[in-house]
């Protein structure tokens, strides 16, 4: 039998025992998008290494791309 199609909050969600069914759908569309962009832009940081690239550019998108920052706080270390 299919399971019962009922919509959870992520407040109820939070409350769980269970983190990870929480943090994957508060946070997995934009840590999809961010990935994503990073992977078709492929920039890379002058002797710095790959993965220290790609979690520099991770950070930059998040903080970019948060609907509660400013616009000082998105622009600040450009």
């Amino acid at each position: 039998m299919p399971p019962i199609d009922e919509k959870v909050s992520l407040y109820n969600l939070s409350k769980m025992e269970d983190s990870i069914s929480f943090m994957e759908q508060a946070l997995g569309q934009i840590v999809t998008r961010a990935l994503r962009e990073i992977s078709e832009n492929r920039l890379k940081y002058p002797s710095v290494s790959v993965k220290e690239t790609m979690l520099k550019l991770f950070s930059l998108f998040l903080r970019t791309n948060n609907p509660a920052n400013t616009e000082f706080m998105k622009n600040k270390y450009e």
